[in-house]
Formats: structure tokens, sequence, C-alpha cells
């Protein structure tokens, strides 16, 4: 408790702006009232570094409802930044990354790399002036993250119509079942959208005629599990 109490005198020495990633809310939320408390004169809660969740959003706005909420996204070859999520759209497109900042252009490519169509999976591309010039000493590996001018940042993603971006996971997560490449990541993310659920991890498994089958690990959500004996929960 020493360590989230020193985030929460922080947070109450007159701080504006609060950056964190999606778990650093997931604790310091178990304490609801110093988080009201904490909160109560920050003017942007942003996040980065893993994507946000509707359970945290919400939770968040009902403790603070002021508090503005700036989930973004980016990688380490952009200079940190390539996304964000305008706070007014938080609570309908919390699953996205929302569009690109300024002076970055964003898109999604098929596997010729040519723009993919809307809601089709492909892998997301940025491209402008915060983009690296590549690798130290690593031509070879520069070459295969920077084709033509766009970094290939390795994540799954699709267009929406609103020209907002969704992330599916990453190219190398894919888990070959017979002759089809499932996306666990996919999965995930539509069985946590059951409330009674908190988080779910999909991992692949030996299969005796496939090769490879997958398991799901799941986490119930805190009601559920106030609900059952602890001898059954995962």
């Amino acid at each position: 408790m020493n360590f989230i109490a020193s985030v929460f005198n922080l947070i109450e020495s007159d701080v504006s702006i609060f950056y964190g990633v999606p778990s650093t809310y997931r604790i310091l939320l178990k304490y609801p009232d110093r988080f009201k408390r904490s909160f109560a004169k920050v003017r942007t809660a942003a996040s980065a570094g893993g994507g946000m969740d509707k359970a945290i959003v919400k939770e968040m706005k009902e403790l603070v409802p002021g508090l503005e909420i700036l989930p973004m996204y980016g990688q380490t070859e952009a200079t940190a930044r390539l996304a964000y999520l305008p706070a007014e759209d938080v609570d309908e497109f919390v699953d996205t990354i929302g569009k690109a900042i300024p002076g970055v252009t964003l898109d999604v490519f098929d596997s010729d790399c040519n723009p993919a169509e809307i809601n089709t999976t492909g892998e997301l591309v940025a491209a402008g002036d915060n983009i690296m010039l590549g690798y130290l000493d690593d031509e070879i590996a520069t070459e295969k993250k920077i084709i033509n001018g766009w970094l290939h940042t390795g994540d799954l993603a699709q267009k929406l119509p609103n020209g907002y971006i969704r992330l599916l996971g990453r190219k190398d997560d894919l888990i070959k079942i017979g002759d089809h490449r499932v996306n666990p990541r996919e999965i995930e993310r539509n069985i946590e959208e059951n409330t009674e659920v908190s988080k779910v991890f999909v991992v692949p498994v030996p299969h005796e005629l496939m090769g490879t089958a997958i398991s799901l690990l799941v986490i119930p959500s805190e009601r559920n599990r106030n609900r059952k004996s602890v001898f059954v929960l995962p």
C-alpha cells in the first residue's frame, strides 16, 4: 500500500494531467474513496501501453464525473505516439485507438501492401516525421520494418467507417489451427464483453487431430467471484 499511497499523494499535489497504463488505473480503482478524492482536481487521465476497457472507463467516470479520459496508442519506433481517442468518444469507441495524431498518417494494409477495405483485417502502418529513420546498424531489420516510407507496426487492425482504427492483436500472435489462422486477441475481446468476465486469456494447446487447438483461461468479474465458493474459482 506504501507505493499506492505515494501515487495518490503525487496526484493530489496539484496534478492536472495523469499518465498511466491500464493496469495502473485498475490498481488505483481498488481504492475508490481515495481515487475519487485524489482525482477530483485532475483534468485529464491519459492512458497508453495497452487498451482501456469499458469497465475501467465506467468506474472512473462514476467516481469522477468531470474527468477527461484520453486513451493513446504508439510505438517506440514512432517516438511513442501515433493515435489518440478523443475524450468525447471514449464511451462508444473505447475498443479502438481512435485516429492519428496531427502530422501522422495511419492506414491498414493487406498482405500485398495495398490499403485494406473498411472492416477488413490487415496490418496497421504509419507514416510521418516522427517515424524513426531506422534501427542503428541493422539495415535488415530496418528494411523489414519500414517499407516505401511506411512503418509496419506488426499490429493487426481494421478501419472503421468513421475513420477510427480497431486493433485486433499482433501478427505474430496468430495461432494456426488446421488451415485456419486464429487471432486469440479477437476471441478474448468478444468474451470479455460478457459482464460476468473480468479477463480472458487464449492460449494454444496440443491437439491430436488438428495439431493445435485453443484453451481459455477465464477470470470472473469481481461480482461473480463474490457469489461463488473459493474452491471453484480459477
